[in-house]
């Protein structure tokens, strides 16, 4: 390790917001003023706490938070859609159909406020006009089992049997454990006089009750079918998501940033190709600080607003030196205590010191039982192998040692195989499809 003075500049941006499928604001209402800056992003907040409410069966609080989206943004089509869906819950039909019908002319393309307004159609005992609806849904999506229920029930109703059939056939393959299709075809085809398939249907329906495994469409909220379930936003939506790159510049802080070098430099230089850095937030005041590894010594630093502070002398047995060169450390809360631990490899051992909180450590290795040899390895990883829910310590080149749940841990190097001896320079815990951990090494 020639210098550990190195420059850190860390950028990282987190967005995090909710969003829908179907649904994206159109030209309708451009009387509307547009929304201020900012105002869009809140309205989609107050859009998801409707949501939300409804999923409580608040309709009225879920009706007030979407009306005050819709005050944010008045073009939130999503948001107008589910405050119909909200008010036809209330009930208030006639409010609802109101702003159902405004967002059919938002969004044309979008399924739920036909769907619910067949819904409502259906509830004012107006079948024709609840047919018209669901046949436009079925445009939309021919094999919605929501729309075919009920269009199979609103056949049956007018004895429009074959039609009845062809609807409820058309939402059993696509949910065949729907018990309402299933009783509502069966009935329908004794009714047209097919009495033998349809008590075979009828059984069917009879076993899936029994086992209480079958779906079912009602008239409650989250029983009424997907398209008369609210829309939440997940960020997808069109002005939320700026995609131009930013422009990011990078400035060497080495000097002003770091301290000074001490008697660290001829540790550092007497290494030459060894060592190791490490960024980590172990005193937990939301910003990374730095631990240092060269020779036998480690160097502690604490982040205070963007200057490295050197807090070695106060960090407790980090402060100690130790024997053998360092080749690699990491950081990773192996007791789940909520505060970052310390893993060091040497020449000599490996070395794990836990963080006892008001920034002091203490050298935990032979109480936590952590023993074998690195090998020279110059990588290491806390990595739950196991996915029992504690971090495991796996080292290229013959090391890999279970966390046993009690603050020790157990050799499992030869029963995983994993005592090739390696000398890595890099290890990658990953998980594949079946979500089971592995570790890339180089």
């Amino acid at each position: 390790m020639r210098n550990f003075k190195t420059g850190v500049l860390l950028l990282s941006f987190l967005i995090c917001f909710l969003a829908a499928s179907f649904i994206q604001p159109t030209s309708a209402h451009r009387q509307n003023a547009p929304a201020k800056p900012g105002a869009r992003e809140d309205a989609y907040r107050a859009n998801n706490l409707g949501v939300a409410l409804l999923e409580q069966y608040k309709y009225k609080d879920a009706a007030d938070a979407f009306k005050r989206a819709l005050q944010l943004d008045p073009e939130l089509t999503l948001a107008r859609i589910n405050l119909g869906i909200a008010l036809f819950n209330a009930p208030d039909l006639v409010a609802a159909q109101r702003e159902l019908q405004a967002a059919i002319t938002a969004a044309p393309s979008a399924p739920q406020p036909l769907y619910v307004l067949g819904l409502a159609a259906k509830t004012q005992n107006k079948p024709d006009e609840a047919i018209a609806y669901f046949q436009k849904v079925l445009r939309i999506d021919p094999n919605d089992v929501g729309a075919n229920v009920n269009l199979g029930q609103l056949y049956a109703q007018q004895r429009k049997y074959p039609e009845a059939v062809a609807a409820l056939r058309l939402a059993i393959a696509a949910e065949p454990y729907n018990a309402t299709a299933l009783y509502n075809l069966g009935t329908s085809l004794i009714r047209s006089s097919q009495r033998e398939e349809g008590q075979k249907v009828i059984a069917q329906f009879q076993e899936l009750r029994q086992r209480g495994s079958g779906t079912t469409l009602g008239t409650a909220y989250l029983e009424q079918g997907r398209y008369a379930e609210a829309i939440a936003s997940t960020g997808a939506e069109p002005g939320l998501v700026d995609k131009t790159t930013p422009e990011v510049v990078f400035k060497d802080v080495t000097a002003s940033a770091l301290p000074g070098p001490g008697d660290w430099t001829a540790d550092a230089r007497a290494e030459q190709d060894a060592g190791a850095v490490v960024l980590f937030d172990y005193d937990g005041d939301g910003d990374l600080d730095l631990l240092e590894v060269a020779g036998g010594k480690q160097r502690l630093e604490r982040n205070d607003g963007g200057k490295f502070v050197d807090v070695t002398a106060q960090s407790g047995a980090l402060a100690k030196a130790a024997t053998g060169i360092a080749t690699a450390a990491v950081a990773g809360d192996y007791d789940n205590d909520g505060k970052p631990d310390v893993l060091i490899v040497r020449t000599s051992g490996i070395m794990l010191y836990h963080n006892d909180g008001n920034g002091s450590f203490s050298d935990v290795t032979a109480a936590a039982k952590v023993m074998g040899n690195p090998s020279g390895s110059r990588a290491a990883a806390f990595v739950d192998v196991d996915h029992d829910g504690d971090l495991d310590i796996f080292i290229p080149g013959n090391v890999l040692l279970r966390n046993n749940g009690d603050g020790t841990f157990s050799d499992q190097t030869a029963a995983a195989k994993v005592d090739e001896k390696i000398t890595a320079r890099g290890v990658v815990p990953s998980s594949d499809k079946k979500r089971r951990r592995r570790c890339g090494v180089r």
